[in-house]
């Protein structure tokens, strides 16, 4: 098994959409929100001397949490109203 960096993400958000001409055909479509993630990365790689073993290294996983601020603006343009 070789190592990866593992992450989980979690996300609150809520936008609002403004018709930027009277037909509706374009808008503008403003999200916000807030966002949590937990990143764990290998870390501590050693050599493994075992030549019968499949790995060349062991490893530990270490974690990280972040929290993020999400502005997410868009442009559109519907070909329908609906």
């Amino acid at each position: 098994m070789n190592p990866f960096d593992q992450f989980e993400n979690y996300q609150i958000g809520f936008g609002k959409i403004y018709k930027l001409n009277s037909s509706g055909t374009i808008r503008a479509n403003l999200s916000l929100g807030l966002g949590y993630t937990i990143i764990r990365e290998p870390e501590n790689w050693q050599i493994n001397k075992n030549a019968f073993l499949t790995e060349n290294y062991t490893w530990n996983y270490g974690k990280h949490n972040t929290v993020s601020l999400i502005i997410n603006p868009k442009i559109e343009f519907p070909i329908t109203r609906f």
